[in-house]
């Protein structure tokens, strides 16, 4: 996507960079505001640069500092209601209604409003100056300038959307703003310009058309199966859909600090449903003496957390598990996706898209490692009706598990019932631990 030959001076301390971005929605500023952030790191250099003339009336502040300047370049036009969606939408209605006579007249009448005389914020393009610092890895100056300028919008946006009271726009970030951003450097000591490139800065996921091919039978009936999935609530749709929330605000909102802590929530539900699986499997179906209700419920009451869980409980029930190895899944679910998560929450941090995906890969790790572990024979033997629900027939089949005890297993007629009974017994858990969490509607 990028000219090499734009870059004769990556790396240069001695240049700035200007970025074009396009904000996912106007904001609502008179033409070309100009704000200007200060930032602690010193640029000594900046004392003696000629500066552009429109930064020149700026060079008081711009010579001490690194800064970053945001420009708010507004495009006006006249509003008015898009009545294609609407249009739409009463034509299959006519059709499906056999064009019995309603209120459509009226309807498309009031979509299609006349155009105020007043002008409107149609589109507002932030031009984004700071210094091109050095990298360690030449190919990151611009990605990193990029996040600068970034992190100052964020913090202007706050100060925007708590001054307007707006709370529907979309938050500034790396994966909301338009995929493709025009930028050029500029060297103050030459007066020089390099030339005008694009930098992919995103994959274009809340901008770039979906597929609308038509899905095959198969996809379908998998749509009619997840979905009564979810209606039962099973443990692990709930993962699923608390997984899905967090990638959509890691790439498509991307509010990343909001999506680590939805990251955690998610794979917080998958790791407490699986102990409770297993607690459940162990007083159902062995005839457990040593294990109650009432001690499953106590690991969740006051006092306990999910760390505590992890390593006092799992271990002893599952071979395999192992938390304290440094790399292990486990370990970096500890270590940066619980330990960011509570930076986030209790200290006000605010982390990086780069942050947000490793979390994302952590809980993809856990993920597979649970699932692994279940399979593998031991544990498939010990454990074959929460290896089934966390991984279905299909895999027991392929990782061969379908044999003696677990095949017999498995084959239970009752087998249709597991998911609503742990369902059951997770929500008694619930309700025991935390009855006045819910209203009872």
């Amino acid at each position: 996507m990028q000219d090499s030959s734009a870059h004769n001076h990556r790396g240069d301390n001695r240049q700035l960079i200007t970025f074009y971005i396009p904000l996912p929605e106007p904001v609502a500023l008179p033409a070309d505001q100009v704000f200007y952030a200060r930032r602690a790191e010193p640029v000594p250099w900046l004392d003696q640069v000629k500066w552009p003339d429109r930064y020149r009336t700026l060079n008081h502040i711009l010579r001490e500092r690194n800064f970053v300047i945001l420009r708010m370049a507004q495009l006006f036009g006249e509003t008015s209601f898009d009545s294609s969606i609407i249009d739409t939408a009463l034509s299959v209605a006519e059709h499906a209604l056999n064009g019995i006579p309603d209120r459509t007249f009226e309807i498309r009448n009031y979509a299609r409003q006349e155009p105020s005389s007043e002008k409107f914020v149609v589109q507002t393009i932030v031009e984004a100056t700071t210094v091109l610092l050095p990298a360690n890895d030449e190919d990151d100056a611009e990605s990193s300038a990029f996040e600068r300028v970034l992190g100052e919008l964020r913090q202007w946006e706050m100060a925007y959307f708590q001054t307007t009271g707006d709370v529907s726009s979309t938050r500034i970030s790396r994966s909301s703003v338009y995929p493709l951003i025009p930028y050029v450097t500029y060297s103050p000591s030459e007066n020089r310009w390099g030339q005008l490139t694009i930098m992919q800065v995103n994959l274009g996921k809340a901008y770039f058309p979906k597929s609308t091919e038509t899905l095959g039978a198969g996809q379908v009936e998998a749509i009619t199966s997840l979905w009564q999935s979810i209606r039962r609530s099973d443990p692990l749709m709930e993962y699923e859909k608390s997984l899905y929330a967090a990638d959509r605000l890691l790439e498509v909102q991307g509010d990343y600090s909001v999506s680590v802590v939805q990251l955690h929530t998610a794979g917080e539900i998958l790791l407490d449903s699986l102990l409770i699986s297993l607690a459940w499997e162990d007083i159902s179906f062995e005839d457990s003496k040593s294990l109650t209700r009432d001690e499953v419920s106590s690991w969740f009451g006051r006092g306990s957390s999910l760390e505590k869980r992890l390593r006092s409980q799992y271990h002893i029930r599952l071979r395999g598990w192992t938390i304290n190895k440094s790399g292990s899944p486990l370990h970096q679910w500890s270590t940066m996706v619980s330990a960011l998560r509570n930076k986030i929450v209790h200290f006000g941090y605010e982390a990086t898209v780069f942050e947000a995906y490793r979390c994302r890969e952590a809980v993809s790790q856990v993920d597979n490692f649970v699932r692994d572990l279940l399979v593998s024979s031991d544990n498939a033997k010990k454990y074959p009706r929460t290896a089934l629900i966390f991984n279905g027939k299909d895999r027991l089949q392929e990782r061969g598990r379908l044999v003696g005890r677990a095949k017999q297993v498995l084959e239970d007629p009752g087998a249709s019932t597991w998911a609503s009974e742990l369902k059951d017994f997770r929500s008694w858990i619930g309700e025991l631990m935390y009855p006045s969490a819910t209203d009872g509607s």
